[in-house]
């Protein structure tokens, strides 16, 4: 969700580097009353940093759901693919049975000439 909202967290923080750098540069950075409002400041730009982050937890939350949902639908396509695969195995089965029972009875009728 940090990918998604990178942007706006650059912006956010760019802002705050700005402002120090600009207590730096005026020399009022160490002293001057200025611990107070620079807890402030950093206070405001985490606060603008949780709300990007809350504000992509619904699409995040979605977007989760939507893959679950798309590899469900695959599983179960899955599933149905091996259901099928089995079924054959077992009707080949069977009719491998079946040929060979035929097969029996003629070689013993063959043979013996009954059956």
């Amino acid at each position: 969700m940090l990918q998604a909202i990178a942007p706006e967290t650059t912006a956010i923080n760019q802002t705050g580097d700005a402002q120090r750098r600009q207590q730096v540069a005026s020399g009022t950075a160490r002293g001057g009353g200025v611990a107070g409002a620079n807890q402030t400041a950093d206070t405001d730009r985490m606060t603008q940093i949780n709300t990007a982050l809350f504000g992509v937890h619904p699409a995040a939350a979605k977007e989760q759901a939507d893959i679950g949902g798309k590899q469900l639908a695959e599983g179960l396509g899955f599933a149905g693919v091996g259901g099928t695969a089995t079924a054959n195995a077992g009707n080949i089965a069977t009719s491998a049975r079946s040929q060979h029972g035929s097969e029996v009875q003629q070689t013993i009728k063959d043979i013996f000439g009954w059956g």
